[in-house]
């Protein structure tokens, strides 16, 4: 598991996330799944994670997480 799908994965774990978007991260197991999702919320966390300087250092991905924690 990559660094960029541990991240989603903890976004998508957020309960608050869950319930808002109807949301269950156990649907999502890698970057694609989430991508190709028909919940247009999930796929946008995806795209923001992937795109995000296409980076894999967690300070950068800090910063993913708390843009999309801000978004709720």
């Amino acid at each position: 598991m990559t660094q960029k799908e541990k991240l989603l994965l903890s976004v998508l774990a957020d309960p608050e996330l869950q319930e808002k978007y109807n949301i269950s991260s156990p649907d999502y197991e890698d970057l694609d799944d989430a991508l190709h999702s028909d919940n247009a919320v999930v796929s946008a966390i995806a795209k923001i994670i992937i795109e995000f300087n296409g980076s894999d250092d967690p300070s950068e991905q800090k910063k993913v997480y708390k843009i999309i924690k801000e978004c709720k």
